[in-house]
């Protein structure tokens, strides 16, 4: 008996097509008769509200947690990173600043009993 392995593979075989993934709120879009009938005017702000409808929905349930301002700013901020990951969408990371902080606004280096810090010169790379 012939098994698969053993026979070669054909390099001029047509690839399969790869799985596109489906977007709920599209297809709910498109298969609802009474939303697929909306000019597109109307359709373009539907679909944006609905796509930011959870992140309005956790913004108001983290506002109702017991926890100090900087606590729920970022609860906050992580829901939303969390659900803009489900949806699909990329991580795109802060833009550092083009110089670094003048030495008066830096924040002073703290420093334990005991211990002595040495200031060293700047080392540019």
């Amino acid at each position: 008996m012939s098994n698969d392995r053993d026979r070669p593979l054909n390099p001029l075989a047509p690839l399969p097509e790869p799985l596109v993934p489906l977007d709920p709120v599209c297809t709910a879009l498109d298969r609802d008769p009474v939303l697929r009938a909306l000019p597109e005017l109307a359709r373009g702000p539907l679909e944006d509200a609905l796509r930011s409808l959870d992140e309005t929905l956790v913004s108001h349930a983290i506002d109702t947690l017991k926890a100090d301002g900087d606590t729920k700013n970022a609860v906050r901020a992580a829901a939303v990173a969390l659900l803009k990951v489900l949806k699909g969408e990329r991580f795109e990371p802060p833009v550092p600043p083009l110089y670094e902080m003048p030495p008066s606004v830096a924040p002073p280096t703290l420093t334990t009993p005991g211990e002595t810090i040495i200031q060293l010169p700047v080392i540019k790379f």
